[in-house]
């Protein structure tokens, strides 16, 4: 049995993955180099313990966040082959079995919609609240990433092989939709915080007098401006897309402030 202490080894390793990458055997050196504490916990002899790296060490290519559960999964695998209850093969088409569909939700759900949505309120933390914006992209992004990280780990050492179920029911393809739809609300709070900034309102200045009316200044164009994103996104736009759209309107924004105050 690992005992927690290699376990949270193994959980430091995991950060280094990618520093060995190549077009080689991608993680596949980085991988073995995170899994070694366990092994080495393992197997108590050099022989089967040297075999055990081996196998770690052909090419693999998976997520870096998504590689922890099957980090968990092969620790529980390799108890199992120590103990003459599994072969050794299993572990190889464990670890190419995973290695396109959990690619493909870590790319979905970290890459295209945590990591935007957590620039974009570092961003909307910054105009709001100036030093804060910083802090907040890192707070967002990290409760996610160390959440994968570790209880991924762990998950995967507990369950094995069924940590392929766990996974599924997390339904991390079903929450990148939803938080596509909160990125966007953030989006319009910047480019709404923004346009309000640059351009003068001085026409508006009545309406600015009650509390009542400076409300429908702010919330006007930030539902249009929701609304907007949110057919765009629908009809096929990518985050990365609307931030660049985004630019025209704050652009030209920035045009007329400048043209209204000369």
């Amino acid at each position: 049995m690992v005992g927690r202490g290699t376990i949270f080894r193994v959980f430091a390793r995991s950060f280094f993955i990618q520093t060995s990458w190549n077009y080689g055997d991608v993680h596949g050196l980085g991988f073995a180099a995170a899994i070694a504490p366990a092994l080495s916990a393992i197997y108590k002899d050099e022989e089967p313990r040297r075999e055990a790296r081996k196998r770690h060490l052909g090419e693999f290519n998976i997520h870096p966040y998504m590689s922890a559960p099957v980090l968990g999964a092969v620790i529980k695998m390799e108890e199992e082959v120590c103990s003459g209850k599994r072969d050794p093969h299993d572990i190889i088409a464990f670890k190419k079995s995973l290695s396109g569909p959990f690619s493909a939700i870590g790319d979905s759900f970290f890459w295209g919609s945590v990591r935007p949505l957590a620039s974009i309120a570092g961003v909307c933390g910054a105009i709001y609240f100036e030093t804060v914006g910083p802090v907040v992209l890192l707070l967002f992004y990290n409760l996610f990433h160390l959440w994968m990280r570790w209880f991924g780990l762990v998950s995967g050492y507990q369950l094995g092989v069924d940590v392929v179920v766990y996974i599924k029911e997390l339904e991390m393809l079903r929450w990148v939709r939803w938080i596509r739809y909160l990125t966007v609300v953030l989006l319009a709070f910047v480019m709404t915080g923004y346009l309000l900034q640059a351009i003068p309102v001085r026409s508006f200045e009545p309406l600015q007098a009650s509390p009542f009316g400076a409300a429908v200044l702010i919330l006007l164009p930030l539902t249009v401006t929701v609304f907007f994103l949110a057919s765009l996104l629908r009809r096929g736009f990518s985050i990365a897309g609307l931030v660049f759209l985004m630019t025209i309107p704050m652009t030209i924004a920035v045009l007329l402030g400048g043209i209204w105050l000369f």
